[in-house]
């Protein structure tokens, strides 16, 4: 109706947040690719390879996941390249229930070393 030519897209988003919020991240991601271009809208993909380059042995990579993504197995591979083995010289620990206190002891032994 008349809205849909009233409002700029940036308003749109505003009564989004107002009256679905859950709604607030497709919104935001479909606001960008209008106003940006349809390439900021997708996320690059991962190169873990290129993060281990960017590291240093004393600073930990943290991963900061959403719902349903699991990087473990790009970790693992990663690490068999490197010549690391999980449980050995390779420690992974997922942050809840309770985890919090194991990562930073791993992190204080790795620091130490």
């Amino acid at each position: 109706g008349d809205w849909e030519q009233k409002l700029t897209p940036f308003q749109k988003l505003l009564l989004l947040k107002v009256f679905r919020p859950e709604k607030v991240v497709f919104g935001s991601v479909e606001f960008v690719g209008r106003e940006m271009g349809e390439f900021f809208k997708e996320a690059p993909p991962f190169d873990l390879q290129s993060t281990f380059k960017d590291s240093a042995s004393k600073v930990p990579i943290i991963f900061v996941l959403t719902s349903g993504s699991d990087p473990t197995q790009y970790l693992l591979q990663l690490a068999k390249q490197q010549g690391y083995r999980a449980g050995e010289n390779l420690k992974l620990v997922s942050l809840g229930q309770g985890q919090g206190p194991i990562a930073e002891r791993l992190m204080s032994e790795g620091a130490a070393a």
